[in-house]
């Protein structure tokens, strides 16, 4: 769709492999608030758009993403 312009700032990742790891990692994180940056990790991911997963809120929408590609790591 070309002239599309869209902005996030939140996304859920479905993890299947690496996910006890990840877990672990996120054990002593807080569970509401700001999230202090050595819990962070860098990730791009990469995938299409494929639906509209959610309703409107009046100030979002989700939408499903099927993920073809997750590159962990990088710079923040």
């Amino acid at each position: 769709m070309h002239g599309l312009e869209i902005k996030s700032d939140f996304a859920v990742l479905d993890v299947k492999d690496g996910r006890r790891k990840l877990e672990s990692h996120f054990r002593n994180a807080p569970s509401s608030g700001p999230v202090p940056d050595r819990f962070k990790i860098p990730v791009v991911i990469r995938g299409f758009i494929d639906g509209q997963w959610g309703n409107d809120d009046g100030e979002s929408i989700e939408f499903s993403v099927e993920v073809s590609c997750v590159e962990v790591g990088g710079k923040p």
